[in-house]
């Protein structure tokens, strides 16, 4: 006894100890018995057939003979026959007990099978001894041997963790979960064998021996199993404890590109999939127990026409296997029970669209079904009634006697609990000028003979429920959306559907993908039904594209989310890589100067793109200052078109239409109109997109403060109570404020630096609060252009009009005196390049309009444009 608690693994179980020989031995006395079994069952079963047959080939010879084989004498005369016949029955008798008794030799972990009740009420020894081998399953077994083998071959002298974890790896659960991990087991291969050829090598005629390390893992797999609710220990238990013990494991695993994390997670993964496999088993066999009728066992309930007429029996769906098992959510569950329980409350679910609601509802069925609820909910049915039918069936005024009517059905049954989805529907309902169906309900459920579970969303609680008569007789839970690691779980236990109806599989790296990104992109819906969609589109399209049985795989959910969102939220492309790392040189393409602003937008975007910036506000925040004229708005619009794909990506404002405070109305909207404001829908419907405040200086404070909450949050509610994502955007603002500081400063000298110092702390201070100044990224200085500058503008623009010409079959140039003569007649020092584009409309432009209006010169043409302003046409020739 003392050694045993020297060596015992302390749990809730009391003092874990393996006592079971790991030796070549004891591995062939498992197998013989095993093997002893299935003979014993087989000579049973032929003894049985035997007995029987002989028994029916007698009747059959007394049946040709003429003997009456319902003749009484004939059973009870001592017929040989009839003895082989009760033979066959008693033999198969014992068999039928043999199978039971002896083909499932695993003893079940301490909990199965008993509720949550019962197992919160169990209080274990903390002293006793409880040796864990019996508790181990066939697999787990066979893992045990496949790594004792692995020791004996590697010739080592003890059974290690790696040994464990390399025989997990190679049985059916390493299978499952080195495709549900993409795991390409070459990348390891090498290492892991590297690891399994360590330690002390084997004396001669000695047997490996249990290490004390791999003797903590097989304790571990036993508590492991036993948090999981498990039947038994399983192989994935002892996979998942192996790699827990070896540092050495993990760090393999983790250089071949396969983060610990992600391993974890996929072994629970796998793990979740057998205990649901087993609570199916369990839940069935309680289900059987339950009636399938709407009569309770009490035979009291009553026939409910009308009710079944708008709702479905939840209870019946679940007991016949139509409701999915609940992962997660035993927070909310357990709110929701206390609140039935302490004085027979109804329940309002409040949550935002997509986090579950009628997911718990469900669960709840479940669990009636299983009688693992408190005792007032026994025996009873939990029936979801379609709110929007029932308002809408026949005529709207008569709706408060159709409620009333179903309401008195549920009186007589007596064992019926409503659920009501979307229950704020009944608002103004049915009205008429008297009781709407919402104080109709109210009124009723004051009387207390029935209880009520509604869903709906905040906004509707808020708005409609909370203050009137209903909405205090309702407990409120909050339905919360899942963090990234429960929405991984419970997307885990409700991917199998998924992957049933497509004939796909799903990996972890499309799992997380498509909770990170739906949560980050996919607003409207939360999670986890928002990445639950996404999962069911990316498993179409890997189905089509590489056929049934195909893996999806994270990229094929980036995919879903680019088309839904326009985001690139691929792995970065060559292409992409170099468009990146070279976006400099394509701004530069139509901004001249202005290396600090070109610099910093390239910068943000490569950062963005690495996804290394902070996610939870915009991709960047800038402030462009500067005279008018300069390329504040081109480089806005460069951007967009080099990386957004086109000058239409962005959302431009002219803060000078938003001076009033009213103006705040247009850009989120007003409340209560779907339509939302100009910026909130813009956004919402592409949320990847620059959005451009241009002469910002000009906005109403209120439009400020609105803004100040874009940069600081990186979101926006609009007038309806939609929240609007804007990490997404690249937000600039532009400003003439300052322009004339900015001219002096220029003119004496000063550096840009200078200049931005003096105009954040001098003359920005009257224009603009200094918390909104300091919520930008970067405050940019444009300067003024010189000529020089403006002769380059002039060459683009002029290439600009090229272009435009050879859409009509004509080529256009112009030489260089005669753009310095452009350049010189439209630079402008306090307007910038502004000016140039009507001098080249005027001089150039209109001379082009009039040669192709007088027909004056033909496709494949060719225009210069001189010095002094002249066009000439050079004829083409072939």
């Amino acid at each position: 006894m003392s050694d045993a608690l020297e060596q015992a693994y302390p749990s809730k179980d009391g003092l874990l100890v393996w006592r079971a020989p790991v030796d070549a031995v004891a591995f062939e006395l498992r197998k013989a018995k095993t093997a002893t079994h299935a003979a014993f069952h087989l000579v049973l079963a032929l003894l049985m057939l035997a007995f029987f047959g002989a028994s029916v080939f007698f009747f059959v010879q007394q049946a040709e003979a003429g003997t009456s084989l319902f003749n009484l004498a004939f059973f009870f005369s001592g017929n040989v026959a009839v003895i082989w016949l009760s033979l066959s029955a008693l033999i198969g008798c014992f068999l039928g007990f043999r199978l039971y008794a002896y083909t499932d030799t695993v003893t079940p972990l301490p909990g199965w099978g008993k509720t949550r009740a019962q197992r919160e009420q169990e209080q274990a020894d903390p002293n006793r001894i409880r040796d864990v081998a019996p508790y181990y399953s066939d697999a787990a077994w066979e893992c045990l041997r496949f790594a004792y083998d692995l020791a004996v071959k590697t010739g080592k002298d003890e059974l290690r963790p790696v040994h464990l974890f390399a025989s997990a790896l190679s049985g059916p659960a390493g299978g499952i979960f080195m495709t549900r991990l993409g795991m390409d087991f070459d990348r390891v291969k090498e290492g892991l064998a590297a690891l399994v050829r360590e330690g002390r090598p084997l004396e001669a005629n000695a047997q490996p021996a249990l290490s004390e390390e791999a003797r903590i893992v097989l304790l571990h797999a036993y508590d492991l199993a036993r948090e999981a609710d498990r039947r038994s220990v399983g192989a994935i238990e002892l996979f998942l404890a192996a790699f827990e013990a070896d540092q050495a494991i993990q760090d393999l695993i983790d250089a071949a590109g396969y983060p610990p994390a992600h391993v974890r997670h996929v072994a629970t993964w796998v793990r979740m999939q057998e205990q649901l496999r087993e609570e199916q088993a369990k839940f069935r066999a309680l289900a059987a127990l339950k009636p399938s009728t709407a009569m309770n066992r009490s035979m009291t309930a009553r026939q409910t026409p009308l009710l079944d007429r708008f709702s479905e029996d939840l209870t019946l769906l679940a007991r016949n296997g139509y409701v999915a098992p609940l992962v997660g959510r035993e927070r909310e569950m357990e709110e929701l029970l206390r609140a039935i329980e302490s004085g027979r409350r109804s329940v309002a679910l409040v949550g935002e669209t997509g986090v579950g609601k009628s997911a718990l509802v469900e669960g709840l069925a479940r669990r009636m079904v299983e009688e693992d609820v408190p005792p007032e909910l026994f025996d009873r049915r939990l029936v979801s009634v379609n709110v929007a039918q029932l308002i809408a069936a026949g005529d709207p005024v008569l709706a408060p006697q159709r409620l009333l009517s179903l309401l008195n059905e549920v009186a007589a049954s007596g064992n019926i609990i409503l659920v009501m989805h979307g229950i704020e529907s009944l608002v103004g309902a049915g009205s008429n000028g008297g009781l709407d169906l919402a104080e109709t309900l109210s009124s009723e459920l004051e009387k207390g003979y029935f209880l009520v579970i509604a869903t709906l969303t905040p906004q509707a609680w808020t708005g409609l429920l909370e203050r009137r008569s209903l909405g205090s007789k309702l407990v409120r839970v909050d339905i919360a959306e899942p963090e990234s690691e429960e929405a991984i779980s419970i997307i885990m236990g409700r991917s199998g559907y998924i992957e049933y109806q497509n004939k796909v599989y799903f990996s972890y790296g499309a799992i997380e993908k498509a909770v990170s990104l739906a949560g980050r992109y996919l607003r409207e819906v939360r999670l986890p039904e928002s990445a639950l969609n996404v999962l069911k589109e990316a498993a179409v399209l890997a189905r089509g594209q590489r056929g049934e049985r195909a893996l999806v795989t994270d990229e094929d959910v980036a995919r879903v989310i680019h088309d839904k969102t326009n985001v690139p939220v691929e792995a970065v492309t060559s292409s992409e890589s170099d468009k990146l790392l070279n976006l400099e040189s394509a701004l530069h393409g139509r901004v001249i100067g202005q290396d600090e602003a070109v610099t910093a937008v390239a910068q943000a975007m490569r950062r963005a793109r690495a996804e290394i910036r902070e996610g939870r506000r915009p991709i960047a925040n800038f402030l462009f200052l500067g005279p008018t004229g300069v390329g504040k708005t081109e480089l806005s619009k460069a951007l967009a078109a080099e990386y957004f794909g086109s000058e239409k990506m962005m959302v431009r404002l002219d803060m000078s239409e938003y001076q009033n405070q009213d103006a705040v109305s247009r850009i989120i909207g007003k409340p209560g109109d779907d339509r939302g404001g100009l910026l909130t829908e813009a956004v919402r419907k592409n949320p990847f997109t620059i959005v451009l405040l241009d002469e910002l200086e000009k906005a109403h404070p209120d439009i400020l403060t609105l803004f100040l909450q874009v940069m600081d949050d990186g979101r926006l509610t609009d007038g309806v109570g939609r929240t609007i994502d804007f990490t997404n955007v690249v937000l600039i603002a532009t400003s003439n404020a300052g322009t004339q500081y900015i001219q002096d400063e220029v003119k004496k000298g000063s550096s840009i630096d200078h200049i931005k110092t003096g105009l954040l702390e001098q003359e920005l201070k009257g224009i603009f609060r200094p918390e909104f100044l300091n919520r930008f990224d970067a405050v940019i200085v444009f300067k003024p252009l010189d000529l020089d500058a403006v002769t380059q503008i002039a060459h683009l623009l002029l290439g600009s009009v090229a272009k435009r010409m050879e859409e009509k079959g004509i080529a256009f140039r112009a030489e260089d005196e005669a753009v310095e003569e452009l350049a010189r007649a439209g630079f402008d020092p306090l307007f910038g390049a502004r000016p140039l584009r009507r001098v080249i409309q005027e001089r150039v432009e209109n001379q082009l309009a009039d040669l192709i209006l007088r027909n004056a010169v033909h496709r494949k043409d060719t225009i210069v444009l001189k010095a002094g302003g002249q066009l000439e046409v050079e004829p083409y020739h072939a």
